[in-house]
């Protein structure tokens, strides 16, 4: 059963509205090099289950991804920001720190479905590291009530751009691994 507020949510930005989730002009540089039709290769961690995302539209930082299933990931720069279609969904995620920068503490807000008509928020404390291997890694790990996210971020040798990233969606979906084009 698909819940009406998401799919309301990803219709508005994909009609080019983006008052619900504003793109921040800071992760300009971890962007912009995908064309409509880009493709990006999604494992859901859990389950091994591979997908085909083809960038469907962009607007500024904002881009929707769309796998044959119809099933929908949208970002701002590397950052998944909202998942429509895949179970129990990201609603949104905001924090006032771009994708892939170190920060050594910042707060993250999630929003997801915890069941089908309850929508559950969580505000965690996150910090960022980056490793001294190359290609480089930047590990941020978000801590709050009974729960702890990895997300990571892997650049490019010539460290230009992300190449990949994994990233929290929920309890239900997990870690999804985006390969980005």
């Amino acid at each position: 059963m698909k819940i009406p507020f998401i799919s309301m949510g990803a219709i508005v930005l994909i009609s080019g509205c983006t008052e619900l989730i504003e793109p921040r002009a800071s992760d300009a540089s971890q962007s912009g090099m995908e064309q409509v039709g880009a493709r990006f290769q999604v494992l859901r961690q859990n389950t091994d289950a591979v997908a085909n995302y083809n960038l469907l539209q962009s607007r500024g930082e904002i881009k929707v991804l769309r796998a044959d299933d119809s099933s929908l990931l949208i970002m701002n720069g590397v950052r998944l920001i909202q998942t429509v279609g895949l179970g129990l969904d990201l609603h949104s995620y905001h924090a006032n720190v771009p994708a892939a920068q170190v920060q050594a503490r910042f707060e993250a807000h999630y929003r997801h479905v915890k069941f089908q008509d309850q929508v559950g928020q969580l505000t965690l404390i996150c910090g960022s590291q980056v490793s001294q291997a190359q290609p480089r890694i930047i590990d941020e790990t978000c801590l709050g009530e009974d729960l702890k996210i990895e997300n990571s971020f892997w650049f490019s040798h010539d460290g230009r751009r992300i190449t990949k990233s994994r990233q929290w969606v929920s309890d239900e979906i997990g870690y999804l691994v985006i390969l980005h084009p």
